[in-house]
């Protein structure tokens, strides 16, 4: 369930909770229901709930897969952004430094 908190912190967070709970279901249906006829009744029932949890676990995986790859390509961008940041903020520091250094010796020749 942590992963799909985890999920909904995201910008399109409802839809991947939803696709998480949702397609699990829907994917082990259409597959017992087309296995039915090789496999017969009594095999669904039994290929079903594995179909379910194997699906359940695909989903589940991807969605972590994701979440994490989205949240480290925000990351890069942030700390890019804070490293020009940082840099724009030095270069104006040299710039007021050397302005208080020449207004002082402007007051000093006075």
């Amino acid at each position: 369930m942590n992963i799909i908190r985890e999920s909904m912190n995201t910008q399109f967070g409802w839809l991947t909770s939803a696709l998480v709970l949702v397609m699990p279901p829907i994917i082990s249906i259409t597959v017992t229901l087309y296995l039915r006829c090789i496999i017969g009744p009594l095999g669904c029932i039994v290929i079903f709930p594995a179909v379910y949890v194997l699906s359940l676990f695909v989903s589940i995986s991807g969605v972590t897969y994701l979440i994490r790859i989205f949240k480290d390509a925000g990351r890069h961008k942030k700390e890019d952004t804070q490293e020009e940041r940082t840099r724009q903020l030095e270069q104006l520091v040299n710039k007021l430094t050397q302005e208080n250094e020449l207004l002082k010796k402007g007051i000093q020749r006075q």
